[in-house]
């Protein structure tokens, strides 16, 4: 059988992976956030779901959606490079061939 290899991966912090690229900071979509929808407290757990929320125009709304989901997505992708994962090498260097692939080879080919 054939298992695929899986590569190492370092545990990083927040920091690395914002100077890695692999997490934005979210800075820029916070402050607009701020200027745009000055009342609006994005941390805190009161507010009401942005697509809900009668007090926002369409593009106040959108506005806030990319912040939070920017901030969420980086949230997860923390979560997920906590930890280091070690290598793990293939087990086997091939494949089995099918029998649709075997026949192929063998009569269309003449091998």
């Amino acid at each position: 059988m054939y298992s695929k290899a899986v590569p190492s991966r370092p545990a990083m912090t927040k920091e690395e992976l914002e100077a890695k690229g692999i997490i934005r900071t979210c800075k820029n979509e916070f402050d607009l956030v701020s200027k745009m929808v000055p009342n609006y407290n994005i941390n805190s757990t009161d507010n009401p779901t942005v697509l809900f929320d009668k007090n926002l125009s369409f593009d106040q709304k959108r506005i806030v959606w990319n912040a939070t989901s920017c901030s969420e997505d980086g949230d997860r992708v923390i979560t997920e490079y906590k930890t280091a994962i070690e290598a793990v090498p293939a087990k086997d260097w091939y494949e089995a061939a099918s029998k649709e692939e075997y026949t192929f080879c063998l009569h269309d080919k003449g091998l």
